[in-house]
């Protein structure tokens, strides 16, 4: 007993630093080299598709030289961005260089939602944030564009419902109109609209509003990985007793295994909860991180649950399956839940008992 409770010495204090410290080292590339992979296919993508723009040849029907060099500057903002609305902001200055009125539009549920829009004077959509919601079924350009999966050209008459959702945009009746999707994780996440107001103008320059839209896609899906790439975790801190003494033995050598002591059972009850804490978090985030829309309207509406459910219990299930003993004790994953996509008010979730 006077053994255990005794504090340990400057030795002691080293060797157990150096095992965390080594123990840290291994979680970190283990993490590292999960999502490298993906990481490295994916940066290798985005990185071709802008460094190639301007030099498409034979160049898309209508675009000149300059119109691609203008299309890498934007192609480079939005791969900036660190934030999804940074990348989806960039994304509609972009498309907005073409036509008089752009609008972006996310699927949340059954609905659409006017995310933001440039050029409208309407009390219902401001220049500046979009305050449109229509459900995904009428039958409008939108609606064509979630059913065919792929960019539409439509006239007004070409959908019956079209000039109710022209109504809700303004008093213009445009000539053409132009609705791309944009994929993120192979699913339309959102659609970008463009028209030329009530002048005469046509729909052009289809095929660079297109790249945009795929790189804006691929940006948002790269955003967690970049993240967890760039936010290393600081590692341990030595004891003060030890520092002195570790300092320059950490510079010189490289930790080494060490195996654990058969008294480390509480310590490694611990490290499995501190896991699984951190792997909650993660999920979470990244569910928060994709639908930063649907986060905003599921606290205000507090339906987050139903509007999430798909990724939510995906993510549960991906929880589940790393730490199978906890899931039926501590509930890290719901913490998580209630703490970053409901910001700790629990009744937002919507989650029936």
């Amino acid at each position: 007993m006077e053994d255990q409770n005794r504090e340990k010495t400057p030795s002691e204090a080293k060797d157990e630093w150096l095992q965390r410290l080594n123990d840290f080292r291994q979680e970190f590339l283990s993490l590292k080299g999960s999502i490298s992979e993906t990481w490295e296919k994916l940066e290798n993508e985005l990185r071709t598709l802008i460094e190639q723009a301007p030099q498409l040849k034979p160049a898309p029907a209508g675009v000149s030289g300059e119109e691609l060099e203008e299309l890498e500057k934007v192609l480079k903002e939005i791969d900036k961005g660190s934030k999804q609305s940074e990348i989806l902001n960039s994304l509609l200055h972009g498309v907005g260089r073409y036509y008089q009125r752009v609008a972006l539009f996310v699927i949340s549920g059954q609905d659409v939602v006017g995310w933001l829009a440039k050029g409208f004077n309407t009390e219902g959509v401001p220049t500046g944030r979009a305050k449109v919601t229509l459900p995904l079924s009428q039958n409008n350009i939108l609606h064509e564009v979630n059913t065919r999966q792929s960019t539409v050209i439509a006239n007004p008459e070409d959908q019956p419902d079209n000039n109710q959702f022209l109504e809700r945009l303004g008093e213009a009746l445009p000539r053409q109109m132009l609705a791309i999707p944009l994929f993120v994780r192979k699913k339309i996440a959102a659609i970008v609209y463009g028209d030329q107001g009530d002048s005469l103008e046509e729909i052009t320059m289809v095929p660079l509003i297109e790249i945009m839209s795929k790189i804006a896609g691929m940006a948002i899906e790269l955003l967690p990985l970049r993240r967890k790439l760039a936010e290393t975790p600081p590692p341990p801190m030595p004891p003060e007793e030890a520092k002195e003494e570790v300092e320059e033995e950490i510079k010189e050598e490289e930790p080494v295994e060490i195996a654990p002591s058969p008294e480390a059972i509480t310590e490694e009850k611990r490290k499995v909860n501190e896991e699984a804490q951190r792997f909650a978090r993660l999920l979470v985030s990244e569910i928060k991180l994709y639908n930063e829309v649907e986060v905003t309207l599921g606290r205000k509406n507090q339906d987050l649950y139903q509007r999430l459910k798909d990724d939510i219990e995906r993510s549960r299930d991906t929880y589940n399956k790393r730490f199978p003993t906890l899931s039926s004790t501590t509930d890290y994953f719901h913490e998580q839940l209630v703490k970053i996509l409901a910001e700790g008010d629990e009744s937002a979730l919507g989650m029936q008992e």
